[in-house]
C-alpha cells in the first residue's frame, strides 16, 4: 500500500495567520460540505473505508471558534483542502 501525501502550509498576511491542510483522495460532495463540522458526521463515501466517530473535525471547528478563526473546507477533482484562519495576536 502506497502512503497518501498530506501537504500543509502555513502563511501570514500580518493581521491573519492561516493554516491549510489538502490531500488528494475521495471528494466530498458539495451538499456534504458543511455537514463534515457536525458532530458525529462521516462524509457518505468514506464511512465503509474509514474507522472513526466523527469527532475529529468538530473539535477543531470548536477550538478554531473559541480562538476567533474560521475553519472551511473545499473539495473538487478528488483534492480535498481544509483551512483554518486565525488572527495573529
Amino acid at each position: 500500500m502506497i502512503p497518501k501525501k498530506i501537504y500543509t502550509g502555513l502563511s501570514s498576511d500580518g493581521t491573519n495567520i492561516q493554516i491549510r491542510v489538502r490531500n488528494r483522495g475521495v471528494e466530498i460532495p458539495e451538499d456534504e460540505l458543511a455537514k463534515i463540522f457536525e458532530h458525529s458526521y462521516r462524509a457518505k463515501a468514506v464511512q465503509k473505508d474509514y474507522v472513526g466517530t466523527g469527532l475529529g473535525l468538530v473539535v477543531v471547528k470548536r477550538f478554531v471558534e473559541l480562538h476567533k478563526g474560521q475553519t472551511y473546507v473545499t473539495s473538487e477533482n478528488n483534492i480535498t483542502t481544509f483551512v483554518v484562519t486565525l488572527p495573529n495576536k
